[in-house]
């Protein structure tokens, strides 16, 4: 697998044109990816990016192409600013098998307490 990574800052007058370009860009998505989340950051809430797992990994030209090309980028300039792009190799992945369970409600710092208990 490999991450697109696509970041821009983004003025406060923005974001809800933003989210709704992003929502009506991945109403259907491509076969070749997995997943795609629009992520705004915490410590400087201007900066969003878009970040979207491809199950190919052989023919990264391939990606790359369609990243310049896809509605992705277009999300961005659609409302007039020009993201940043880069490109990860996804090494190891893990997920949550059930990520509607009471677990989810717990907070991390029992969790990490568990987790120093096993180790």
């Amino acid at each position: 697998m490999v991450m697109s990574v696509l970041e821009a800052n983004v003025p406060l007058n923005k974001w809800e044109e933003l989210k709704a370009s992003f929502r009506h860009s991945t109403q259907i998505l491509p076969p070749q990816i997995c997943e795609t989340l629009l992520i705004q950051s915490i410590d400087n809430p201007e900066r969003w990016k878009i970040v979207t797992v491809w199950h190919i990994k052989r023919h990264i030209k391939l990606v790359q192409d369609a990243m310049r090309n896809c509605g992705a980028a277009e999300i961005f300039r659609s409302i007039g600013i020009e993201p940043i792009q880069g490109m990860f190799n996804v090494t190891i992945s893990a997920r949550e098998p059930d990520l509607g369970s009471d677990q989810t409600e717990t907070p991390i710092t029992d969790m990490l307490v568990v987790m120093d208990e096993m180790g």
